[in-house]
C-alpha cells in the first residue's frame, strides 16, 4: 500500500512541514506547532484514504461478498471516516469548518477566495 503514497518518510514530513510554515495563516495558529499538526493530519488521511481506495473499494466491488460482508466493509469504512473526522478537527487551521473564528486562521471567507482563483 505504501507505493502510492506521498508521505513516505520523515524525510517528506519535514519538508510538507516546512512548505505549510510558509502560508502565513497556518503560521499565524501556532507557528512551527501548527504545521507539524497539519502534517500529521495530512500523513494519517494519506493513508486513510489510499487504504479506501486500494483495499475498502475493490472488497465492496467483489461479487462473491455476502450481505453479511458488504455490511462489514462499510461498517470498516464507517470507522475509517470517524477518523478522517478526528483527523480534520485537530488542527487549528481547520476549525472554520466547524464555524469557529480562529485567530490568525483560515476561515471561510478565505477558502472561498481561495476557491474562486483556481
Amino acid at each position: 500500500m505504501t507505493e502510492n503514497r506521498v508521505v513516505k518518510g520523515t524525510r517528506e514530513l519535514a519538508l510538507l512541514a516546512g512548505q505549510l510554515a510558509r502560508c502565513p495563516k497556518v503560521a499565524g495558529c501556532d507557528g512551527e506547532n501548527e504545521s507539524w499538526e497539519l502534517t500529521h493530519c495530512f500523513e494519517s488521511l494519506e493513508w486513510l484514504f489510499v487504504r479506501f481506495v486500494e483495499e475498502k473499494l475493490p472488497r465492496l466491488m467483489d461479487p462473491r461478498l455476502s450481505e453479511e460482508e458488504i455490511c462489514g466493509v462499510l461498517y470498516e469504512i464507517g470507522a475509517d471516516l470517524q477518523q478522517v473526522v478526528y483527523h480534520i478537527g485537530r488542527p487549528r487551521f481547520y476549525k472554520y469548518l466547524e464555524g469557529e473564528d480562529v485567530a490568525g486562521g483560515a476561515s471561510m471567507k478565505g477558502a472561498a477566495e481561495s476557491r474562486e482563483k483556481f
